[in-house]
């Protein structure tokens, strides 16, 4: 179940409330703040989002990292890296790059723009072209690395 009252943190708590009684086990709700992301995670939310910060943080990342095009953390220090190759890159094929033993990294995908097709776990042998968006996973630090070198 999605909750959004907007700034009504009553609303927002008292329907959390009625579905815990309810055993409802999965309740998302909005807020527009870390103060209402507090008390709903103590009124029982199972998730509580703030789609503003989200996206603040978003859009920093494109700013500091114009190479990366999306990203998406997983537990702890891990997170999945939509990034664009970068030029020194170009022409290697994932096996000559050293990404996992170098940086720690794995490349998951592929995405050919000009063909639109999507190569899920490429094979070393898999030459990166100035036109594909790399998909990696790794720790986010270990991911940095990677900006850092290429940019």
């Amino acid at each position: 179940v999605i909750i959004s009252f907007g700034e009504d943190l009553a609303g927002s708590s008292l329907v959390t409330l009625h579905l815990k009684e309810m055993k409802v086990k999965h309740i998302i709700v909005k807020v527009p703040n870390e103060d209402h992301k507090h008390v709903l995670e103590k009124v029982g939310a199972t998730d509580v989002i703030i789609p503003e910060k989200e996206m603040a943080v978003k859009v920093a990342r494109s700013v500091i990292s114009p190479n990366v095009l999306d990203y998406i953390p997983l537990s702890g220090e891990y997170t999945i890296c939509e990034m664009a190759s970068p030029s020194a890159f170009y022409g290697k094929t994932i096996g000559e790059l050293h990404l996992r033993t170098k940086y720690h990294i794995d490349v998951i995908a592929v995405k050919e723009v000009l063909s639109d097709q999507v190569r899920m776990m490429p094979s070393a042998d898999y030459v990166i072209k100035d036109t594909d968006i790399l998909v990696v996973m790794g720790k986010e630090i270990n991911i940095k690395k990677i900006e850092v070198k290429t940019t």
